[in-house]
């Protein structure tokens, strides 16, 4: 409610953001980089190239996603945004949803379009603002993972 109150937004759908921030909270999972190199890339709110969006990314764009890309029913790949990302990115949501998940095709070929996203990026390619990006996921994550159990004493 308040960040209405501040910006307008939508509402976030919390359960669908704690899962995106659980999933990286999974052992092995992180975060990676990408770099929009098509002129626009739709951040669809499904592994669907014909479902909605929520929004766009314009070529030159670093955006953060979910590590491990995802394939949808044809095979196509695709990369989740961070929560965080999708809030960047997407600023202002239909009002009438809340704020989900949000994923990009990585490449477009097969429909006509050519190659949308290059990455993952190497470390050396990432900026000052994209490490500190990847710093704040990290504590944000560490922050809302589940408490882990410690090991049973020995009898």
């Amino acid at each position: 409610r308040r960040a209405q109150e501040l910006g307008g937004a939508a509402p976030v759908h919390w359960p669908l953001a704690m899962a995106s921030l659980a999933q990286l909270c999974l052992p092995g999972a992180g975060t990676a980089w990408y770099e929009v190199v098509f002129s626009k890339v739709l951040v669809k709110r499904a592994l669907n190239k014909d479902a909605p969006s929520w929004g766009w990314v314009t070529r030159g764009r670093r955006i953060q996603v979910i590590a491990s890309p995802r394939a949808d029913a044809e095979g196509r790949a695709w990369v989740e945004l961070t929560f965080l990302e999708l809030l960047r990115s997407c600023p202002r949501p239909s009002e009438d949803e809340a704020l989900g998940r949000g994923f990009c095709l990585i490449d477009g070929t097969g429909i006509g379009l050519g190659q949308l996203l290059r990455g993952p990026l190497a470390a050396a390619e990432c900026t000052g603002d994209e490490a500190e990006a990847t710093a704040l996921t990290a504590r944000l994550t560490a922050a809302l993972a589940p408490a882990r159990p410690e090991a049973a004493p020995a009898p």
